[in-house]
Parts: C-alpha cells; structure tokens; sequence
C-alpha cells in the first residue's frame, strides 16, 4: 500500500506535527545520509523542507517520493550558508533561536536536524537520531540512490 498526501493533507499550522513525524518516520535513512552529506561538504546545518512551495505547486508530498527533488523544495542548508544569505540580502535568517540551537547542539554522527516552513512562514523543526544507524552508515548505504536521484556527487 503506497500513502499519498494530498495538498489538503499537507503539514501546516500547529496541527501538522503528526504529517511531519510521519515524514521523518519513513524518510528518516535518506535524511540522515543526505545530512551527513552536507555536514561533510558544509559544515553543520538542517534539511529545510518548504511545505508553501510544495502546496502552491499543488504537487503533494508522499513520504515515499523521491523528495528532495526540483518539485519538492526540500535541500540541506548549512548555518554558514543561513547566516551570509542573511547578511548578504538583509533578509532575516531562516534559522532563528530554537533551530540555531538545535542546529549547533545536534549529533551529526547520528543525529539530523529537519525543518518544515509553514504556509505561514513559521517553522516546526526536529532532531532524530536513527535507532540503530550512524549518519556515515546511512550515507554509506544510500550513496548510490543519492548519486542517482539527487545529484549528490554527480559530475556536472
């Protein structure tokens, strides 16, 4: 049986905590090794997931997609990055109190940082860690899929 989230079931608001623990449930392997991939190659950060564009585009999110795609506007974003994005627009930055705590606190070993942005601007974030997985053994074990579904390391 494959779940589909309609654009109507999309996480929003203060009742979308369970949509977005479900989501993390299902994606969390391929988080942790897209996570580890970044924290490699840019330093700390979060998997930032902007539910707005994914419901403006009407597309849905299912937790079996392959969601870090063009149609799904989720993408690892360092704090480095955050902060001179900020700096350099004048914009606020899209890590404030809570995830910039999260993000310096979490275990990039075993740990990721996840944040939903809201139709309403807001942000929900989490930190999980894999039961039984490193972020390096998730990475390790992905790093084909990745390669091949979301241009992790694919030569241009």
């Amino acid at each position: 049986m494959v779940w589909k989230y309609n654009a109507s079931d999309l996480p929003s608001g203060s009742e979308s905590r369970q949509s977005h623990v479900e989501f993390i449930r299902v994606n969390l392997e391929l988080l942790l090794a897209v996570a580890w991939h970044g924290y490699e190659s840019e330093g700390r950060g979060a998997i930032v997931i902007d539910v707005s564009k994914s419901k403006e585009s009407q597309i849905g999110i299912s937790p079996y997609q392959k969601w870090l795609n063009s149609e799904s506007y989720g993408s690892y974003l360092s704090q480095a990055t955050a902060d001179r994005i900020a700096a350099e627009s004048g914009q606020p930055n899209p890590f404030q109190k809570d995830e910039k705590r999260q993000i310096r606190d979490y275990k990039p070993e075993n740990q990721v940082v996840v944040c939903f942005i809201r139709t309403d601007g807001g942000f929900n974030s989490y930190v999980i860690a894999h039961p039984f997985l490193t972020a390096k053994q998730a990475y390790e074990a992905n790093k084909t899929r990745l390669q091949a579904e979301f241009a992790v390391d694919r030569p241009d």
